[in-house]
């Protein structure tokens, strides 16, 4: 099973190089629906996938550590946390450009996020092989610690948070309007 899915992220790589350029899409879904498409490149800016276990940095001569950036979606550093319970769980896609064509965008990553309702981060799964994204995810970065729940970064937070709280507020008061033109049983 892991040499086919080696084998797999091998013969993806060519496509996938040509697609690790910067974001330019971010969709955050629930339950299949898309709440949120954030496409303001001051915003995707914000945060990156690009860092954290499986990537390094340092010389190529010297010892090379786990690169990370103030934009890192997860809390790295703090580790892998037990699986939070009972929480909404969102569908999160990157898109990046694909240099062969600068126009449009390639999905090339994707996470869990798991909100809470208080004040408190969330959570980022690292899909693993039980989900679907695991092979598309691998053949971009092959972290090794996929499976693994980690807690939301402060940036990941101060960012998709809001834009997913918006969305659900919308949706709410769409919701309580369409309930209210409504003629009574």
């Amino acid at each position: 099973m892991k040499t086919a899915v080696i084998l797999a992220a091998l013969l993806t790589l060519p496509v996938l190089a040509s697609a690790k350029g910067p974001n330019t899409q971010i969709d955050v879904k629930l339950n299949g629906v898309r709440l949120v498409a954030i496409t303001a490149p001051e915003v995707l800016g914000r945060l990156t996938f690009w860092s954290g276990p499986g990537t390094s940095a340092g010389p190529a001569t010297g010892p090379r550590e786990m690169s990370t950036s103030p934009a890192d979606l997860a809390d790295w550093l703090g580790g892998a946390v037990a699986p939070p319970k009972g929480l909404a769980i969102y569908d999160v896609t990157f898109y990046c450009k694909r240099r062969s064509s600068p126009a449009d965008g390639v999905p090339c990553y994707e996470v869990r996020y798991a909100k809470p309702s208080g004040p408190e981060p969330g959570f980022i799964l690292i899909p693993g092989e039980d989900l679907p994204a695991y092979r598309s995810n691998i053949s971009t970065i092959y972290r090794g610690v996929e499976g693994s729940w980690f807690r939301a970064s402060a940036r990941w937070e101060a960012v998709i948070r809001p834009a997913i709280d918006s969305a659900n507020y919308r949706s709410a008061a769409l919701a309580g309007r369409s309930a209210a033109t409504r003629p009574a049983p």
